[in-house]
């Protein structure tokens, strides 16, 4: 991703965050966990791992990040207008995360 794509993804997680919704972040995988994403409050980011992926997205998230593991299915049976419609490499979701660290420790 370019470096304006990601200060535009930034500016959404915070925004998403700001307004009190969650963050899904679709594909994961666990051995793809740092010590910082294990700590984050599931009421503030919820991993779906690319075997159990949700039906659809509830209320509370207000934005939906793609992995590059999530398989296409999978994320055209969940599309919706709150995902990120570019899949990314889960360092730069980390990289994402961890900038809007502020508003997810609070």
């Amino acid at each position: 991703m370019l470096d304006a794509q990601i200060e535009a993804l930034i500016r959404r997680v915070r925004g998403a965050l700001q307004s009190g919704h969650a963050i899904a972040v679709m594909g994961w995988r666990n051995n793809c966990h740092t010590p910082f994403t294990k700590g984050l409050p599931e009421r503030k980011v919820r991993f779906y791992n690319n075997d159990k992926p949700p039906k659809s997205l509830g209320p509370t998230i207000g934005l939906a990040l793609c992995a590059d593991y999530l398989n296409h299915t999978d994320k055209r049976r969940v599309m919706d207008d709150r995902m990120c419609p570019h899949k990314m490499h889960y360092h730069t979701i980390i990289n994402v995360l961890e900038s809007c660290r502020d508003l997810l420790d609070a």
